[in-house]
């Protein structure tokens, strides 16, 4: 390995979040003596990655093609390993509502959801779903275009703005506190539980308002947090996912249910899975290090 494009930015809706995590992973293999540089493929994607020639890539773009596996089956094509999961995992991932059926074949509960395609279909989304429905992006990350709805109307309204980022979900809305865990290298790191000061753990509450905590340990029993430890292995398994993920979790009043799986985690200075990795040992550094060493020497399909 003599040269890593570290992959970051892109187009899509999350691109600032993309830029504040591709930026310290940059400088952390920089800090390493690695041959790393910056690549961003904002316009298109396919000219950027064949602009200039690099061994390995280090993918951190998050949203968009950069997760929804077209940029990783455009680098599978160039015979060029990579960091995370492949297209087809990475794929699933992006689609919620077609991860949570995988969810549900693999013995994982989750919520109540369907997919919307009409404003038309407020009043009976909103009888089958409600009392509070969470219509959003089906795939979108970092919470973009994520509405809490207390009626149909609701409904009507947060469709129409949630179906900019194109097909729109709409889920039972539990209500709870936020766990998420991390799994590296096939191991379920320490569960995370997530505090917001406004009590839904939104876009704002992710990468603005700087108030949000972040509990290591998470205050669950041991058994508890064992349990979530392996529902976030089962959901890695069950989208077919490598390298590492963080899936999402929130405890509702009959227990714990899975949201999503984070094919590109943040690694941003708030991010969760540095701070699980720290939480073991683990320091950022050696965190990139580690998960570009093991895409290097991972053969894929």
């Amino acid at each position: 390995m003599t040269r890593v494009a570290v992959l970051f930015g892109g187009n899509s809706s999350e691109r600032a979040v993309s830029v504040a995590s591709g930026q310290p992973v940059l400088a952390a293999l920089l800090r390493q003596g690695i041959d790393a540089f910056a690549m961003d493929p904002d316009r298109d994607p396919i000219a950027t990655l064949l602009s200039e020639p690099f061994d390995a890539a280090f993918v951190v773009l998050h949203g968009g093609a950069g997760e929804d596996g077209r940029i990783q089956a455009v680098l599978d094509l160039m015979a060029v390993p990579y960091t995370g999961s492949g297209p087809a995992a990475c794929a699933l991932a992006m689609d919620k509502q077609r991860s949570k059926q995988l969810f549900a074949a693999a013995g994982i509960p989750i919520a109540d959801s369907q997919i919307m395609t009409s404003a038309d279909q407020a009043g009976a989304v909103y009888d089958a779903l409600g009392p509070r429905v969470m219509v959003k992006p089906n795939a979108e990350g970092s919470s973009v275009g994520n509405f809490i709805c207390h009626s149909s109307d609701q409904v009507a309204a947060a469709f129409a703005q949630a179906r900019e980022f194109g097909a729109v979900m709409a889920e039972h809305f539990v209500d709870g506190p936020e766990f998420t865990c991390a799994v590296v290298r096939g191991v379920a790191l320490p569960v995370i539980r997530i505090q917001a000061q406004g009590g839904v753990y939104d876009y704002a509450a992710k990468y603005e308002t700087g108030d949000t905590q972040y509990h290591i340990p998470c205050g669950l029993s041991d058994d508890d947090e064992s349990y979530l430890q392996s529902l976030a292995l089962r959901a890695h398994d069950a989208l077919g996912c490598s390298g590492w993920s963080r899936v999402d979790f929130i405890q509702g009043e009959t227990g714990f249910v899975a949201l999503e799986v984070n094919t590109v985690p943040g690694m941003t200075p708030t991010s969760l899975v540095p701070k699980a990795a720290a939480a073991v040992g683990l320091s950022f550094d050696d965190l990139c290090l580690q998960l570009l060493n093991d895409a290097v020497g991972e053969s894929r399909g």
